[in-house]
């Protein structure tokens, strides 16, 4: 081995160690949020996740979790496999970058090892700290195990070409293929490796024409389809087949024809592999042991039957038999969006169309459970290339509009939409609102917003975060896209034009965490890499160019993204990032040459220093504090927070991923509450999720349902069952059920829910004897429950959650229901019977909850000792570089909002003794009226007259409490929270605190409408402005109403000092 060779080996390890190092110091300690919860969870007991899983990924996460000491580390040590596993791909991109390098610096003394060596280690260090690289590099998520089987492909690659023209070269080939059928178990984002794998093969051994590169893309072409189409897919296409013939028709066992189908393809292969050796058909017999070997790496999916049979907790979509399987690999569930020809997103429906029978596994044979479908659409709403396609969700059509040029159509129809609610329209105007939701989009249309979203701003706006700078972590959701998620380069000429000039800009920008600046210069090596890489390399060039377009461009127009995502999707496109790394160190060549040509080695070599220092030591410093998670657990902390204070065998509705997988987390991984039954809501109206609820799951009993799993099969209530108001009048809910349960067991080809309005009965004397609600709120305590149902259908779902409540009334209110959220169902009026008590609400059978039509019911007993002594607050208060990004801050925003919510309720309280006592001055006790929940006037009076102090106490303790725990330092607090906070702090007679938080607030607002006034014509300007000027109003003439007259002109005379008019808003100056 020459001392270059030696050289290079032992640095590629130094970028492995120094990457492994970055990573574990900023490694999350323990459960992430997002899908991280559900994989560590599965990965530690070897369970199902999400279609279409990721064993090979899960699988060596249980291994990395032996090595954790407790239940509490087991988080950290399944957060180092994608550590591990991201420093790998830093080495392999390191080893691919200086093989390139050598092959493009012609002198062979001291200088060339410098150079090549300093060009590996700029392109693997500014791999090691990538914005979107490194977020996926300390979380337990498959995408840095995804990137690292890139890296290691294309190395492969490369060393294949290395050694093409020895003996057993293709040794490497074949690795190629084994490696591709292992990251299947992982993601199949490594499969675009697959192209670059073709022309490399193309490159080396044959002459290089038009005609070869075109039937070289077509054979890469041919190969992902082999791997996408045939070999995931078909495998377990042919296994179910196979099954349901050998039980069906033969009557042989479960299972005996998807044990035939792979010894088919294990005989098949060998007898291939045989027959091209014998023959000396070589280049066949490599691409038999090739595609053996793809088959061979995706074996690791057996690992999801075995599990799923094991009927683990977490049992996603329950694959356990082949036909379930085959629907798992294809997320049957997930539909798809097509790419070449489909309908437009508002393509009213024709008809539909049966897909063929669904089928599933019966007690002795595979049986039919009704037809899968797809709707039809009018073909004047059909296109090619179907960018702006169908989508269910309902702002999409917005987003649509709003990036396909079609902004005029949706103002027209915000206009007439805001009409329909303050009047009833005139014919000609519904017309022209229907008209407008079906206004076809043209073909430009489509096309713009393919640049405008899918290329610009889903993937070059990432892509210039990763290599120019990013200006913050805040997600724009119909917000304002030029300051949340742009990009930032920290120059301030380009910036101005960007997003805003510098000056004045709110102090909540300035001091963002996440805001990074690189000045353009990984950009500017990357792109003087790339043009120096094509100059000298032009075959070179194109692998690498190859597996950056795949892997980025291309990739987003497959995925055919609709517009507001619920999280940024940078981190799909790692790929393309990584890549480009390699030019951003070739790029450092390309700068020594220009200096050597006029300076010499020696500055050559220096500039190489340089560069290092320049760009990834630049970009380590600019990223550390926004992705340094080594204090934080606040995935377990929330979890804690929604678990630890329900009652004992509760039931929680949860309603998305960040509610449901870290407590998913907690209960499998450190044993927390699991006597607590955890529902996904979303989950509900499949048949494998809402089966299971009828068995006992660590020590959660069955749920009390009538539905029996006969009931919640494949083929029941599939499509929704129709709600037909009959009679016109509420009705038993226990006849309803029943009428449907009846119905569905006849075969119907429909089910019907013949009410509207559905009710049951609560007996008030066992709620009272088991303390189901406290004793002071028994007298509110309803006798019956009614529920109107909203829409035309009720789902599988929906049907289980009317059961459930139903036999938990009946059984004496055993089982306590939470629900995360009040927006999971479309029943009127069950939210009106929620009740607050902190991060969750509770079901009772007092009336006045969540509903748009009463006010909240809050539990302000619940919710203090929640807030003030249960809580856990991750410890934000003590760390002074705890970092939140945009969805970790969602949970502490809620706090705030409850602490605020209480304390308002404290204060009405206090308000509403005080009112009270004032009528009884006028009219006297036997005049007034007993106010609800209590026997008589003068208990009401003494008890809450002697609770006055603490309401009045406690108002101010939780409002200040939060304050602490959630430190302006690490969640700036919204403007309006903090007027709302500090004229409630007013109202209660804490003046310190509310001077202080007043003063934040002005000073806020005055830095908002100042600095957003320059974009006033543009609605986010407008918004902002708006809202500060309101804000200000708001407080001065709160001041005023207090009291507190002195602070009211000492605002005004701050804001009038910049041009603000206090008197009124409305066309006030200076913002």
């Amino acid at each position: 081995m020459n001392s270059f060779a030696r050289l290079n080996r032992i640095m590629g390890w130094v970028m492995f160690a120094i990457a492994l190092a970055v990573y574990t110091l900023t490694l999350e300690q323990s459960v992430s949020l997002w899908d991280c919860g559900e994989f560590a969870s599965a990965a530690y007991r070897l369970q199902v996740v999400h279609p279409p899983g990721a064993p090979l990924f899960l699988m060596v996460g249980r291994l990395f979790s032996l090595m954790a000491s407790s239940p509490e580390t087991v988080g950290f040590w399944i957060n180092m496999v994608s550590a591990a596993a991201s420093a790998g791909c830093v080495m392999f991109t390191f080893w691919i970058t200086t093989y390139f390098a050598e092959r493009m610096v012609d002198d062979d003394n001291k200088s060339k090892l410098v150079l090549v060596l300093g060009a590996g280690a700029v392109a693997a260090l500014t791999n090691t700290f990538i914005d979107s690289f490194w977020f996926s590099a300390v979380e337990s998520e498959v995408y840095a195990m995804s990137s690292f089987f890139t890296a290691l492909s294309f190395w492969a690659v490369l060393r294949w070409w290395k050694e093409a023209d020895n003996e057993g070269a293709d040794r490497w080939m074949v690795f190629i293929a084994f490696m591709i059928g292992l990251a299947l178990g992982t993601h199949m984002l490594n499969l675009l490796v697959i192209p670059t794998v073709c022309l490399a093969y193309y490159f080396r051994k044959y002459p290089v024409t038009r005609n070869g590169i075109i039937l070289a893309l077509g054979a890469s072409a041919l190969a992902l389809a082999f791997v996408m189409k045939i070999v995931y897919p078909g495998i377990p296409w042919l296994m179910a087949t196979m099954d349901r013939i050998f039980v069906n028709d033969f009557g042989q066992s479960f299972y005996s024809g998807s044990i035939a189908a792979v010894v088919l393809i294990l005989a098949l292969s060998a007898y291939l592999m045989h027959y091209t050796y014998k023959t000396g058909r070589r280049n066949w017999n490599v691409i038999v042991m090739a595609a053996f070997f793809v088959v061979f790496g995706y074996s690791s999916y057996a690992m999801v039957i075995v599990r799923s049979m094991a009927n683990t907790a977490i049992d996603m979509n329950n694959p356990e038999d082949p036909y379930k399987f085959y629907g798992y690999i294809t997320r049957e569930q997930y539909g798809d969006r097509p790419l070449a020809y489909g309908p437009y997103f508002n393509a009213p429906e024709s008809g539909y169309k049966t897909l063929g029978k669904r089928r599933f596994k019966g007690k002795d044979k595979y049986e039919e459970g009704g037809d899968n479908f797809d709707y039809t659409y009018p073909e004047e709403y059909m296109t090619i290339f179907p960018r702006m396609g169908k989508s269910n969700k309902p702002n999409d059509a917005r987003g649509f509009r709003d990036y396909g040029g079609m902004v005029d159509v949706q103002n027209r129809l915000d206009e007439l939409e805001g009409m329909s609610q303050q009047r009833a329209l005139t014919a000609e105007e519904s017309d022209e609102l229907q008209y407008l939701k079906i206004e076809k989009p043209s073909f430009s249309n489509n096309l713009k917003y393919f640049f405008s979203y899918q290329l610009r701003y889903m993937y070059l706006r990432y892509f210039m975060w990763n290599f120019v700078g990013r200006f913050n972590d805040q997600q724009a959701v119909m917000g304002n896209t030029r300051f949340d998620g742009n990009w930032y380069s920290g120059i301030s000429l380009v910036d101005r034009f960007v997003i805003g000039p510098k000056a004045g800009m709110p102090d909540y920008y300035v001091n963002q965490k996440a805001k990074n600046a690189y000045y353009f210069l990984p950009l500017l090596f990357g792109i003087l890499g790339l043009l120096t890489h094509l100059k000298k390399r032009k075959y070179d060039f194109w692998l690498v160019m190859t597996l950056f377009l795949f892997t980025g461009v291309l990739i987003n127009v497959y995925m055919n993204q609709p517009p507001y995502e619920p999280r940024e999707r940078d981190y799909a496109l790692v790929g393309s990032f990584q890549t480009f790394c390699i030019w951003v160190g070739l790029g450092v060549l390309a700068l020594a040459e220009m200096i050597r040509k006029y300076f010499g080695s020696k500055s050559a070599m220096a500039a190489t220093a340089a560069s290092i220092l320049l760009v990834p030591v630049n970009m380590g410093y600019q990223n550390w504090d926004d992705h340094d998670r080594s204090g934080r657990r606040i995935g377990i902390d929330m979890a804690r927070n929604f678990l630890d204070q329900l009652e004992p065998n509760a039931i929680l509705f949860c309603n998305g991923d960040n509610d449901t997988y870290p407590l998913w987390y907690a209960q499998n991984v450190e044993g927390i509450r699991t006597d607590v039954r955890i529902i996904n809501q979303s989950l509900l109206p499949t048949d494998w999720y809402s089966s299971v609820l009828l068995d006992k799951v660590y020590e959660s009993e069955p749920l009390p349902l009538t539905l029996t799993k006969e009931d919640l099969q494949t083929g029941s209530f599939e499509g929704g069952i129709e709600i037909q108001d009959v009679e016109g009048k509420s009705t038993l809910l226990d006849f309803v059920l029943k009428q449907v349960k009846d119905e569905n067991k006849t075969g119907a080809e429909r089910n019907y829910f013949k009410s509207k309005t559905v009710w049951f009965p609560v007996d008030r004397k066992s709620v009272i004897a088991s303390g189901f609600v406290p004793m002071k709120d028994t007298s509110e305590v309803v006798d019956r429950i009614e529920i109107t149902l909203g829409g035309g259908y009720i789902s599988k779902g929906d049907l289980l959650v009317l059961d459930l409540i139903n036999q938990n009334a009946k059984s004496g209110w055993k089982r306590p229901i939470y629900f995360t959220s009040v927006s999971g169902y479309d029943f009127y009026d069950l939210n009106s019977y929620l009740q607050l008590e902190g991060l969750v609400y509770k079901f009772v059978p007092i009336k006045g909850g969540a509903s748009s039509r009463q006010p909240l019911r809050v539990a302000d007993y619940k919710l203090y000792s929640n807030l003030v002594k249960n809580y856990k607050y991750c410890g934000m208060k003590e760390k002074k570089n705890f970092y939140l990004d945009d969805k970790a801050a969602y949970v502490p925003g809620d706090m705030q909002q409850m602490s605020m919510l209480l304390a308002r309720t404290y204060l009405s309280k206090i308000k509403t003794y005080e009112q009270y006592r004032s009528q009884i001055d006028k009219v006297g006790i036997a005049g007034a009226p007993i106010p609800a929940g209590f026997r008589s006037v003068e208990e009401y009076m003494q008890r809450e007259g002697d609770s006055l102090s603490v309401y009045r106490k406690r108002a101010i303790e939780v409002l200040n409490h939060i304050l602490i725990e959630i430190p302006e330092s690490v969640m700036p607090m919204r403007k309006e929270y903090k007027a709302d906070y500090g004229i409630t702090l007013l109202e209660l007679g804490d003046l310190a605190s509310a001077k202080k938080v007043l003063d934040m607030a002005i000073k806020d607002c005055l830095q908002y409408g100042t600095y957003f006034a320059k974009w006033e014509d543009e609605m986010f300007g407008a918004r902002e402005v708006q809202m500060s000027r309101d804000l200000i109003k708001n407080i001065v003439d709160e001041c005023n109403r207090l009291g507190k007259k002195d602070w009211a002109e000492a605002y005004k005379k701050q804001t009038e000092a910049v041009g603000v008019s206090y008197e009124s808003s409305e066309g006030a100056s200076g913002m």
